[in-house]
């Protein structure tokens, strides 16, 4: 197992052909049957090489055939509920690396948007295991991330944050001080303004987790006053744009043309058509 986890830990994640593709899966299957036989778990260095494996699945997870990186994916997910209960600080730790160390959250830098996304997606559903003595530790490691997951461009990491951040709110939130969770949540009212329904929605998500979670009634009200003052400032920049000057002259340019178009211009006296219903005799008649 140790020289296929070597190969996952260094292998190109771009396939060049078949046979690279096959080799990888080869790897990723003799990890799967190995990490779960009593052989290797009672060894005392499993934990260890537990780090290693989820490191090496979670690199994986990048690559561009969709075989392999569901392969991983498959494998993780396994392996993960089957030693959780045993190995659970490893592998939230694991999990948590995978978070802080996936990257900006712009597309092309970092280990890869896929790993980075199941990073967050797994750690979500495992971070209720973290003892309290070490959730502020946790939360405080993970602010930077966050960060920097918000100062990115990648739409699907931002709406993996915001649709799983719940349960890590739960669980990780109430560590925060007020200002550090203040300053969390003006953070994510900058996204508010962004033009991608997606993101809004995300941030929607993950400032009601913080609301809802957090123990002080002063974040809640915090929100409801931002969230007002951001509506009014809206309301206010669409009332002068209607009330602009150039939207001024424009209404009145408007209103002028089609007053006039309103005029109708009648021909003079002499110059009246002769109605086609009178008779031509009755005419000379009249005369």
């Amino acid at each position: 197992m140790l020289s296929s986890l070597e190969v996952l830990s260094r292998v190109e994640l771009t396939t060049t052909g078949a046979e690279s593709s096959q080799g990888k899966l080869k790897a990723l299957k003799v990890v799967d049957e190995e990490l779960g036989a009593s052989l290797w778990r009672n060894n005392p260095d499993f934990p260890r090489l537990l780090s290693f494996a989820m490191a090496s699945l979670l690199r994986m997870l990048s690559d561009e055939d969709m075989n392999v990186w569901s392969l991983a994916k498959e494998v993780l997910n396994k392996h993960i509920k089957s030693l959780l209960k045993t190995y659970h600080e490893r592998i939230i730790f694991e999990l948590y690396r995978g978070i802080k160390e996936g990257g900006t959250g712009t597309p092309g830098k970092g280990t890869g948007g896929r790993s980075h996304r199941i990073a967050i997606e797994l750690f979500a559903a495992v971070c209720h295991r973290i003892k309290p003595h070490k959730g502020r530790k946790f939360i405080q490691s993970l602010l930077p991330a966050i960060t920097d997951i918000l100062d990115g461009e990648d739409v699907l990491l931002l709406e993996a944050l915001g649709n799983h951040f719940d349960p890590i709110a739960a669980h990780l939130i109430p560590f925060l001080t007020e200002a550090e969770a203040k300053k969390l949540l003006t953070m994510f009212f900058k996204k508010l303004s962004i033009p991608q329904a997606a993101i809004r929605r995300a941030v929607v998500s993950a400032v009601t987790a913080v609301g809802k979670h957090y123990p002080l009634r002063s974040v809640f009200q915090y929100i409801a006053t931002s969230l007002k003052k951001m509506k009014t400032e809206l309301s206010d920049g669409e009332e002068d744009e209607l009330t602009s000057p150039s939207k001024a002259k424009g209404s009145v340019g408007s209103e002028s043309v089609s007053t006039h178009s309103d005029i109708r211009v009648e021909p003079d006296d002499d110059s009246k058509a002769e109605d086609p219903t009178i008779d031509k005799k009755e005419k000379d008649e009249a005369q």
